[in-house]
């Protein structure tokens, strides 16, 4: 916090108890916007194309013993 804010203007909070402080920060926090301190609004997702193999097809299950026996995957 300290690199973020300059020295002067935490002097006001110099003479806070640990209590005192985390609950007046608590108080600044509740009025802030995350959207607003974001510093790049993320994008809609792109959809990938998956459409090379059916979905019961890449997840069907083959024994390895099956695999070695035939020498390929059916």
């Amino acid at each position: 916090m300290v690199l973020a804010i300059e020295a002067p203007a935490w002097q006001r909070y110099a003479p806070l108890d640990t209590r005192q402080l985390a609950q007046t920060l608590l108080r600044i926090a509740a009025h802030a916007d995350p959207r607003a301190l974001r510093s790049h609004p993320r994008g809609p997702k792109l959809r990938s194309n998956k459409k090379d193999v059916s979905g019961g097809e890449a997840q069907r299950h083959v024994a390895t013993a099956r695999v070695l026996k035939h020498g390929k995957m059916t």
